[in-house]
This record gives structure tokens, C-alpha cells and sequence, in this order.
């Protein structure tokens, strides 16, 4: 035969719901939410270092191209640095005769 239940003592009846089962799920879901809470921040950062990498490129395009203007510029400051610029832009030097010749473009 199989014993009676027991009962508890003080009559309150015995709830149904099961509190260590509950607080696991509860502290389920707040770890979840703090993990969720940290995934904008991190794309911000992520974001924020592929800008950096891309200005720090772009840094260093400018500063070559720096100091190649610069270099020109020093070059200009002379007499034949001006002349060798003006005869590359297809300018003439006073007292000369300037000449167009045709049909030289390969069509």
C-alpha cells in the first residue's frame, strides 16, 4: 500500500508556481536584455574605427600630395620654374610667333 501525502503544515495550500524555475528565466532575460543593450554601442564603436581608418588614408593621400604641391610651388619661385609651367599650359613668350597646325589628333 502506498503511503498517504503529506500535507503541509499550516494548512496554506502549496503554489503553483515554481520560483526557482521563475528566477531562472528572469535572469535569463535581463542578461539578455543587458547583452541587447550593449550591441548599438559596439556597432557606434565599430563604426567609428573603420571612419578613423578611412580619414588616417585620406590623411595620408593629402599630406603626399602636400608635399608635391609644395615641391611645385618651390619650383615656381625661380624664373625657368615659371617659364617650363607656362610653356606646359601652351603659353607663349612675348616677341614669339604662335603657330596652329591642324589634323595632327588621330581620329
Amino acid at each position: 500500500m502506498r503511503p498517504a501525502p503529506r500535507r503541509r503544515v499550516g494548512g496554506a495550500p502549496q503554489s503553483r508556481i515554481r520560483w526557482d524555475r521563475a528566477g531562472r528565466i528572469a535572469l535569463v532575460l535581463a542578461l539578455a536584455f543587458v547583452a541587447l543593450s550593449y550591441v548599438h554601442p559596439m556597432l557606434n564603436l565599430l563604426d567609428g574605427w573603420k571612419e578613423a581608418r578611412s580619414q588616417s588614408s585620406r590623411l595620408q593621400r593629402l599630406e603626399a600630395e602636400n608635399v608635391e604641391l609644395s615641391a611645385h610651388a618651390k619650383s615656381l619661385k625661380d624664373s625657368e620654374g615659371v617659364r617650363r609651367a607656362a610653356r606646359a599650359a601652351g603659353l607663349i613668350a612675348p616677341g614669339e610667333r604662335p603657330y596652329v597646325i591642324h589634323g595632327l589628333a588621330a581620329e
